[in-house]
């Protein structure tokens, strides 16, 4: 009998017991890897380095009918807006409060002014083809505040209006 064998299998160090670590180790890095991809995902969705960037990421989300995920997008007191007016007008909120008119597929689009000036900023973009013949040439603002580290659409001051005017009835 070899005296190093039983010296080895008494203290548990038997190749199966070795073969567990090492397949606790493929898990933890299966884990590590699964998280990192995760992460990544979540980073894409919320690393907007610019106002540009948070509008383009609005406007593919919306065309997706990712609607949800777009508000994301959007600043703490534009959502509790929005579910404001939404309880006051349902129809409102089925309609996407007019939005849908913004990211409309098959329209394009020109930056023709983008101003940034510390945590807010202000996108003029005009509309050069367009589902609707009369939006042709049409020019919209959209309008950002960083919030929470990332920027953000704010709805706040049109949806400050909406709601002064469904109280208002």
């Amino acid at each position: 009998m070899n005296l190093s064998r039983v010296k080895y299998r008494s203290m548990g160090f038997s190749g199966g017991v070795v073969m567990k670590v090492r397949v606790g180790i493929k898990r933890v890095a299966c884990f590590v890897v699964a998280i990192a991809a995760v992460c990544t995902v979540l980073q894409c969705s919320e690393s907007h380095g610019s106002p540009g960037e948070t509008l383009t990421s609005l406007r593919n989300l919306w065309q997706a009918g990712q609607y949800r995920d777009a508000g994301e997008l959007m600043t703490a007191d534009t959502q509790g807006l929005m579910a404001y007016i939404g309880r006051k007008r349902p129809n409102l909120a089925a309609n996407h409060f007019g939005i849908d008119m913004l990211f409309a597929k098959k329209s394009e689009w020109t930056v023709i002014k983008n101003d940034v000036e510390r945590d807010t900023a202000e996108i003029h973009v005009k509309y050069s083809v367009y589902p609707v013949e009369n939006m042709k040439g049409f020019t919209a603002v959209f309008r950002f505040k960083k919030e929470r580290g990332s920027w953000r659409w704010d709805l706040e001051k049109e949806l400050s209006a909406l709601k002064d005017g469904i109280e208002g009835q």
